[in-house]
């Protein structure tokens, strides 16, 4: 399963290095950063998406925000970078 995180992060005194490294390498199976603040995340199995907000959270501050909705298989458009397209369709069956 492949989810878009999304998020604008507004505590300015923040240090977010473990979000992003959280995100890159430990979140899922699979990552890439396609957007300033946004990331498609390969995921095994079915996870509970309360779960992922819940964890991601952990690693932001309370005025941040942040959305994550299930791309699988979703028709999707845009202009990003190729190598994004490549890493999306190698794990989507559309």
């Amino acid at each position: 399963m492949v989810f878009l995180v999304t998020y604008e992060l507004r505590t300015l005194d923040m240090d977010y290095t473990k979000l992003y490294s959280f995100l890159e390498k430990d979140m899922g199976k699979s990552a890439i950063h396609v957007l300033r603040d946004s990331w498609w995340v390969e995921l095994e199995g079915k996870p509970v998406i309360t779960q992922l907000c819940d964890q991601v959270r952990s690693f932001m501050g309370e005025k941040d925000v942040l959305f994550i909705i299930d791309i699988t298989d979703q028709a999707t458009n845009g202009w990003l970078a190729s190598s994004s397209w490549k890493w999306l369709q190698e794990r989507s069956k559309i």
